[in-house]
């Protein structure tokens, strides 16, 4: 592997100003989950002013993941994703600017103010695209390994996709595929349990979900999406297994959703989840648990507070530019 090229979590603490010498790999960590956190919540906070005419659907609980991910992931390494794909985008670098005009409905956005939340795209990190179809750009991401295979090119893929995929039949297609032709792709799963209000244990048999990779002859585990540690930790070894081996795997991640399925609201009062499951989640907080990290390895956070001001200013002033941008011409 190249040594000259930028993995994504430097590229995005350096597209927000932040001087990544002068952080430990704690705290990186804990600012872009505090950074997808943020955008994710200035986007519930303007939500009600009616300026966002996209559904919108956040990923507040479930930020650990594209972290953990993205570290290992170098520039030319290629992403795809779901509806939930904001912080995915984020965390691989993708311009702030244009998905706060995307969602605006600016001619500026990433897809010309026409797509909306569900279609994000930006080709100069390599997120390629991101849609609402449930499991539609997972096949679409095993053609680009494919391409990537026939033309020998350098990266891997990574696949993110929800644990309601499982019950597509494209899934089982595509894992199919991507075995028999030995493809450089990772299929990322995160498992919040909840296809919309229904949980998994009322749509699937019992089972253990990483049982479904060996059966299509992929390496596959299951962990803690909320432990940044145990992400980061899973992510390096799956994205070396891919690098190296050059073969598939798939990797599934436990997490909590924390809002509504679609919206900006928490939606605890519906009664569909589990009060005793909400609490123990809530507890397990990724922003917290990377935030005990820094402390667990005695890091000197003196400078915490500045750096998160730092991230609060660059989104409060990117949305401010994404206002004044204008409006996409249909």
């Amino acid at each position: 592997m190249k040594k000259d090229k930028l993995v994504s979590t430097d590229l995005v603490l350096k597209n927000l100003k932040i001087r990544i010498d002068e952080c430990t790999e704690e705290v990186k960590k804990f600012l872009l989950i505090y950074y997808i956190r943020e955008v994710e919540m200035k986007i519930a906070a303007e939500y009600p002013s009616g300026l966002m005419r996209t559904p919108v659907h956040l990923c507040i609980g479930q930020e650990s993941i594209p972290v953990g991910i993205s570290e290992h992931l170098f520039s030319h390494d290629k992403v795809l994703s779901n509806h939930r794909s904001h912080g995915h985008y984020l965390a691989k670098g993708g311009s702030l600017f244009s998905l706060f005009a995307e969602l605006l409905g600016k001619q500026s956005g990433c897809a010309k103010g026409r797509g909306g939340s569900q279609h994000l795209i930006d080709l100069s990190v390599n997120f390629i695209a991101s849609a609402p179809i449930l499991g539609g750009t997972v096949p679409i991401a095993a053609g680009v390994a494919f391409s990537h295979k026939l033309q020998n090119l350098d990266g891997i893929i990574v696949s993110y996709l929800g644990d309601a995929v499982l019950e597509e039949g494209v899934l089982f297609e595509t894992l199919s595929f991507a075995s028999l032709h030995s493809l450089p792709i990772l299929f990322v799963v995160e498992n919040n349990r909840l296809s919309v209000h229904t949980y998994i244990n009322k749509r699937q048999p019992e089972r253990e979900l990483k049982e479904i990779g060996p059966a299509f002859g992929l390496k596959a585990g299951e962990f803690d999406g909320n432990d940044i540690v145990e992400v980061s930790n899973a992510g390096r070894d799956y994205i070396n297994y891919v690098r190296e081996v050059k073969k598939p795997a798939i990797i599934f991640f436990e997490t909590f959703r924390r809002l509504e399925h679609v919206g900006p609201e928490e939606d605890f009062n519906l009664g569909y989840r589990d009060p005793a499951e909400v609490k123990l989640w809530l507890a397990k907080d990724p922003l917290e648990i990377a935030l005990q990290n820094i402390f667990d390895n005695k890091n000197k956070v003196k400078s915490i507070d500045q750096l998160k001001s730092q991230i609060d200013y660059y989104i409060d002033n990117t949305w401010k530019l994404a206002l004044q941008a204008e409006i996409a011409q249909l």
